[in-house]
């Protein structure tokens, strides 16, 4: 009678054992598996949800409503395909404005260097969108729609391993794992992800800047409003486009603290907390942006002119990756500065908290991505490949 008591315990012992041993890649596949077979039942829920808050209010047949959804979404994706092209378009042309100047000094050649290299590597990026977010992970990791068949479809890997993944023209993660129709993209957010960023001040605010006009004078001229004649409404543009050639003609970018960032995210169950931290931030070894610089004053080593100092960080710096990481290309922005904490007694790097460039991860839906920029095994000579040497 006793060993009839312990046999389940046992039995569940037993299992608990196997499954925590169970392989990596076992694991991610059942893993994928599950999320096939959860990403229907997903969808149906969220438009579930929509029927009974009166969102969906049609009288449509089941066929009729699957055809006009079908069609609903081809043209939401011509939507956003044509969205992409104008952002791609609005991406390089002020840079290719900004590269008709001789720029003022070798940090703001780089940086505009690595820009326009960027925008060749965007042209290659596929769009893809999120079908799944698993609330246990919500703010790690999401699922998008594209795997290996869509590698074989074009002919080479875009989507791999440390492919990195865009919303609009920012970094929001990488994929870590890739499935068959579908692949895992771990988000910045999350604790695990550390990137290679460095802090720059000038340029790109302006830039940024410069896109918010370009924003705000579409609207503009697109707007109907009574309160506005179409005499102010002109008088306006001419003002945005004098304030974005101004903003353009800046010959001013420092390039300054390194560091690293990473998520504040655990891969709990759905939270509001966005926020970025990034730690090991300094200037201690001279590189190809400028000279080393003193943590406090941000004044070059060797130099006693106090005129030449700066801040190492400070608050709304855009963060960008460096490339030391091996992972993502260099010129990629991530997030911008919120708050720097104080230095303390024997400190030798700055800690920093941040906000994603591309705004609140948990509304995006049609994402980027680029092919990877790591060693790729297949490329190198045959006799290595066969010896392993």
């Amino acid at each position: 009678m006793k060993r009839k008591k312990f046999l389940p315990l046992l039995i569940i012992f037993v299992t608990l054992v196997l499954i925590l041993n169970i392989p990596k890649i076992s694991s991610e596949k059942m893993r994928d598996m599950a999320v096939q077979l959860s990403a229907p039942f997903w969808k149906k829920i969220d438009k579930a949800k929509s029927v009974v808050s009166g969102r969906n209010k049609d009288e449509l047949d089941p066929i009729s409503r699957a055809e006009f959804q079908h069609l609903k979404l081809e043209n939401q994706l011509l939507k956003k395909e044509i969205e992409k092209a104008y952002q791609l378009i609005d991406e390089v042309t002020p840079i290719n404005n900004l590269l008709e100047g001789a720029p003022n000094g070798q940090a703001i050649a780089r940086y505009r260097k690595n820009l326009k290299s960027l925008q060749y590597s965007k042209l290659e990026a596929v769009p893809a969108e999120v079908i799944y977010r698993a609330p246990t992970t919500w703010n790690s990791s999401l699922w998008i729609n594209r795997g290996r068949e869509l590698n074989i479809e074009l002919g080479h890997e875009i989507i791999a391993k440390n492919s990195p993944v865009l919303a609009g023209s920012a970094l929001i993660g990488v994929v870590d794992y890739v499935g068959k129709k579908q692949s895992r993209v771990r988000l910045i957010t999350d604790s695990g992800l550390s990137l290679a960023v460095r802090a720059t001040r000038g340029d790109p605010q302006h830039q940024r800047f410069s896109k918010c006009l370009d924003d705000l004078m579409n609207y503009l001229s697109n707007v109907e409003n009574s309160t506005i004649n179409e005499s102010q409404k002109k008088q306006l543009l001419q003002q945005f486009k004098a304030l974005k050639k101004v903003l353009l003609q800046g010959q001013e970018c420092h390039m300054l603290a390194k560091g690293e960032l990473h998520g504040s995210s655990l891969p709990l169950w759905r939270s509001n907390g966005e926020l970025i931290k990034g730690v090991g931030f300094n200037y201690d070894f001279t590189d190809d942006e400028g000279p080393a610089r003193d943590l406090r004053n941000g004044i070059p080593y060797g130099s006693k002119d106090p005129g030449k100092g700066i801040p190492l960080l400070k608050e709304r710096d855009i963060l960008i990756t460096t490339g030391m990481d091996g992972v993502f290309p260099p010129g990629l922005q991530v997030a911008e500065v919120v708050s720097v904490g104080d230095l303390e007694e024997g400190d030798y790097a700055y800690e920093l908290v941040a906000s994603p460039i591309a705004g609140n991860l948990n509304e995006v839906s049609l994402l980027f991505v680029m092919p990877p920029i790591g060693f790729d095994p297949a490329d190198q000579p045959s006799f290595v490949r066969e010896t392993g040497a």
